[in-house]
């Protein structure tokens, strides 16, 4: 992913944008961690999809437009 130029992004998420928003807008995204208003850290796997909600902040592998148009293999299997 980070070759064909994708980046690490935090998201703010809010009642008005949410996970699902999230997985919307970046469909090929990947979660990394969820940090709680208090600092806690969840880490996502596939056996473990933290719950997340407003205030959360999400860190995920976001693919950019030019890494979007450059030819991919499947993602990790997250079902969410």
């Amino acid at each position: 992913h980070f070759a064909r130029g994708a980046v690490v992004k935090k998201t703010k998420l809010t009642e008005e944008f949410g996970m699902y928003s999230f997985l919307e807008k970046f469909p090929s995204a990947i979660p990394l961690f969820l940090v709680s208003e208090a600092g806690e850290l969840s880490v996502f796997t596939q056996e473990s999809k933290p719950q997340s909600g407003p205030g959360q902040t999400l860190i995920s592998i976001v693919e950019t437009e030019a890494s979007a148009q450059t030819p991919k293999t499947p993602s990790v299997g997250l079902d969410y």
